[in-house]
């Protein structure tokens, strides 16, 4: 029977234990000696929730649990409204600037008033507004990714309709994760940024390493804890987010 631990601190699901018994539950850290087993967090760095800007049919969309790199196309939805108006635009564009044109070189000859060549200047400029408009609206149509990373939700499918700022899907990036998790403030003089510390992830029940990021700059006064983020390298693709880390000091 293991002995009742003696300081024990709860926090947001985070919980800090001061005792040498918890080493005999944890095999990785069984041959060491006593000290100071902390339970974080796994999470991602960079994670996003995808919607569409504009609502349209969907004519392509990734899988889910699909790998991405940076700037892939995630999502496509169809454009042929939009590429309509754009060519009707980009006409109206042409038309603005010959009659602009034509504006300018009478203007010139005294054939046509200031008045004349201010009016056909501003309707020149007011007609590349709207053609820069409807380029922003095409472009719309195909969503990029927005970093390297996993989708790990979808949710809409090919063929359906789907409103503007409609959620699409959840991607994660799974080779920035962050350990966090709140360390007791009569540990602070233990750590610092850039210190390297030793993880342990129950989930797989292997070592990992990891580098202190930040630390936070305010005290718990309740808990008396303080919020602590590790870089933890994820080469395998074997850490997820949601895991729990042991961090050992």
């Amino acid at each position: 029977m293991f002995n009742i631990f003696l300081n024990k601190f709860t926090l947001f699901g985070c919980v800090v234990f001061s005792s040498t018994s918890l080493f005999a539950q944890i095999s990785v850290f069984a041959e060491q000696d006593a000290g100071n087993i902390i339970q974080g967090l796994v999470t991602s760095s960079e994670e996003a929730i995808i919607s569409g800007e504009i609502a349209s049919r969907v004519d392509f969309i990734v899988e889910e649990l699909s790998e991405f790199t940076k700037n892939s196309t995630l999502v496509k939805l169809n454009c042929k409204l939009f590429e309509a108006e754009k060519n009707i635009v980009k006409s109206n564009l042409e038309i603005a600037r010959i009659q602009h044109k034509k504006n300018t070189e009478l203007y010139a000859r005294r054939a046509l008033g200031k008045n004349d060549i201010d009016i056909s200047e501003a309707e020149y400029v007011k007609a590349q507004s709207e053609y820069e408009i409807t380029l922003i609206n095409t472009q719309r149509c195909i969503i990029s990714a927005p970093f390297n990373g996993i989708v790990s939700e979808v949710s809409a499918n090919k063929f359906e309709y789907v409103q503007k700022h409609q959620q699409l899907l959840k991607v994660v990036n799974l080779d920035k994760l962050i350990v966090k998790f709140l360390l007791p403030t009569y540990l602070l003089d233990n750590i610092s940024v850039g210190d390297e510390i030793d993880l342990n992830i129950e989930e797989l029940n292997a070592n990992f390493k990891g580098t202190i990021k930040s630390i936070d700059k305010l005290i718990d006064p309740v808990s008396q804890t303080i919020k602590v983020n590790a870089l933890i390298s994820n080469a395998t693709k074997n850490l997820l987010p949601g895991m729990t880390a042991v961090v050992l000091l």
